[in-house]
């Protein structure tokens, strides 16, 4: 026990951030390896194989992909780690930056600097761990987009917050720059925060050093964005750092028209990879009954919408509207499978369900009584999270919304001073258990609406026998 002591207090503090980094990373390496999942399927398997056109050439833009950075780095870890192992590097280095770094300067403006604040980061990467771990395990971009624009704004911050000299001023500048546009760069929907964290930036310094900042990070952006407007050039003839949405899969529809119109018709979206006996489909879509009875009144297609028209649906059906995101929000906060790619489509969602009920109800109280205003910390986060925000708006799928998640979680493990919270909420006990049995219900029972929407058949949430029964009626019992 004193060798214990010992240990922990003669760390220095400024070392337990990089402890927390290489412990996740390690424990990160280990659980990939434990899976080894080593075959991709559908868009998984898309950016895994056709990564490698980026570097040879013979990759069909803009059909395969928009932005070259994350396919690149893909190919390029591909070729220095020998296959899979690449991905698992890049997978789990990035997660532990973002947990030991990004995220805690992010919510509290500092790292983590002892070991209580080490073990309650711990936790928050375990339960990550826990939930996306199977996730992680493949080449997909959400996740490094969300911490990339992390780092990028957590950069910005810096700058704002600290004395720094010259020098390091433009060194974090240049990297702010650069990871905003590597952010925009593999998902498009990280524009808007870069853009939010630029307006924030200028609202809270002064104007000459808000200027010379942005046209540093500006340069940061540019070196980055050289390939892609080499390439936009050689099949668009524009020499332009925009990532180009329009003609993807051979349709000639901007592509946020098209995820906002299919938003209106299905909540949300899953992949099956299991038994075709089971359940028939590898596409598993949860229709919204009310989006749909929009779209056949106000006789819209695919070809005809554009995003604007939400505008005119809200005037229109308003209460209707925010019925729509309101599912789609809690299909976003609520996993029905720790699996990116399901193979058990009937699994019992309870302890998911209870949990995340438990988790989200728990986050919002300690919002409602710790942030007592909207001051420039809290609009940071918002700059972050704005992207998983607005694809809310389309059919959405949860690793849409992994920023929020981890920012959350970090949050909830780390943050929250769970004794000064109830010592808030103790003298109004009352209203709070009423509030979070009227959440639990609300919450509970949308999420039920959610999976019995499914287009093949009901769903439930304590659904373990499910299987059995099918199997059983298969085979003729």
């Amino acid at each position: 026990m004193d060798t214990m002591k010992y240990l922990v207090t003669s760390v220095n503090e400024k070392y337990w951030k990089w402890l927390l980094f290489v412990c996740i990373f390690l424990i990160g390496m280990k659980y990939s390896y434990a899976k080894n999942i080593t075959e991709y399927c559908y868009d998984a398997k898309t950016y895994w194989f056709m990564a490698d056109g980026m570097i040879d050439g013979s990759f069909y833009y803009p059909e395969t992909f928009r932005g070259y950075f994350f396919a690149t780095l893909i190919s390029l870890l591909k070729k220095m780690w020998q296959g899979i192992r690449g991905w698992w590097f890049l997978s789990n280095i990035t997660v532990a930056v973002g947990f030991a770094f990004g995220i805690p300067y992010l919510l509290k403006q500092r790292a983590i600097n002892s070991f209580q604040e080490f073990v309650r980061g711990m936790m928050s990467y375990i339960f990550f761990l826990i939930i996306w771990g199977n996730y992680m395990q493949y080449p997909l971009s959400d996740g490094f987009a969300a911490i990339c624009a992390i780092l990028g704004v957590c950069l910005m911050m810096l700058v704002t917050n600290k004395q720094l000299s010259k020098c390091l001023l433009f060194i974090s500048s240049i990297l702010s720059g650069a990871l905003l546009y590597m952010a925009y760069n593999t998902r498009v929907v990280y524009l808007y925060c870069g853009v939010a964290a630029i307006i924030i930036f200028l609202l809270f310094n002064k104007k000459n050093k808000a200027i010379v900042v942005i046209l540093i990070m500006m340069i940061g952006s540019g070196l980055i964005a050289v390939p892609q407007c080499s390439i936009n050039y050689s099949y668009t003839g524009k020499f332009t750092p925009k990532v180009y949405t329009e003609n993807y899969s051979y349709n000639s529809r901007d592509l946020v028209d098209t995820q906002v119109f299919w938003g209106l018709y299905g909540i949300k979206y899953d992949t099956y990879i299991g038994d075709e006996k089971l359940y028939e489909s590898a596409s598993v879509y949860y229709i919204d009954p009310v989006g749909e009875e929009i779209i056949q009144r106000e006789k819209m297609t695919q070809q005809t919408f554009k995003k604007t028209d939400l505008i005119g649906l809200f005037v229109k059906y308003p209460l209707d509207m925010v019925g729509i995101y309101v599912r789609h929000l809690v299909a976003l906060l609520i996993p029905s499978s720790t699996q990116m790619y399901i193979t058990n489509i009937y699994n019992d969602k309870t302890v998911l369900a209870l949990v995340f009920i438990i988790l989200w109800i728990v986050a919002g109280m300690a919002c409602l009584f710790s942030i007592k205003s909207i001051n420039k910390n809290v609009l940071w986060i918002i700059a972050v999270l704005i992207p998983s925000l607005l694809q809310m708006l389309g059919f959405t799928e949860l690793r849409f919304f992994i920023a929020v998640h981890m920012v959350t979680y970090v949050y909830v493990f780390l943050v929250v001073d769970y004794k000064a919270l109830c010592n808030e909420l103790k003298d109004r006990w009352l209203s709070v258990v009423c509030t979070m049995i009227i959440s639990f219900v609300l919450l509970t029972t949308v999420y039920g609406d959610i999976l019995a929407s499914n287009q093949k058949r009901t769903m439930l949430i304590n659904d373990a026998t499910r299987t059995e029964i099918e199997g059983s009626l298969i085979n003729g019992k």
